[in-house]
């Protein structure tokens, strides 16, 4: 199946979603702090990294955005904050999808099956996203009068 690399210092989380991650048959690599889980990820591109948002030493968001300086693989965030501007800021920094602590390991399995199934090959290089919240842009529906066509602006 898939390498898989996880990163989070919390222990209880890590056990529990390698565990499910590998009862599904991928193979977990677990590091305990940002700046470890960063080189791994450097010099050993897996199919997919799951990041804690908050770690030591570096936390998941700068983690994320330094890998989308040279990589596009799928990331997912683990988070338990709730703020969305929090997700806004992940997305735009290049996340793929974001996973809220507590979470049952099952979660994080479905989530790294449909991103590695929809990703282009982990080690593929890509052209920096955008990280500024601003990048994250939404347009008005356009709306319908009475016997026209609808248009957008």
């Amino acid at each position: 199946m898939a390498n898989i690399t996880l990163v989070d210092d919390d222990e209880n989380i890590v056990a529990s979603v390698s565990l499910a991650l590998e009862s599904h048959g991928h193979k977990v690599t677990a590091w305990h702090d940002g700046a470890s889980g960063l080189e791994a990820l450097e010099a050993s591109p897996p199919d997919l990294a799951i990041l804690d948002v908050k770690m030591p030493r570096m936390d998941g968001m700068e983690v994320l955005r330094r890998l989308r300086q040279t990589s596009q693989i799928p990331v997912i965030m683990l988070t338990s904050k709730d703020e969305e501007i929090d997700e806004i800021l992940g997305f735009n920094l290049g996340a793929d999808d974001y996973i809220h602590k507590p979470s049952s390991g099952s979660r994080p399995c479905c989530a790294g099956r449909a991103r590695t199934a929809a990703s282009p090959s982990p080690r593929a290089k890509a052209p920096p996203r955008r990280s500024s919240a601003a990048s994250c842009r939404w347009t008005r529906p356009a709306t319908k009068a009475p016997g026209k066509a609808s248009r957008s602006s």
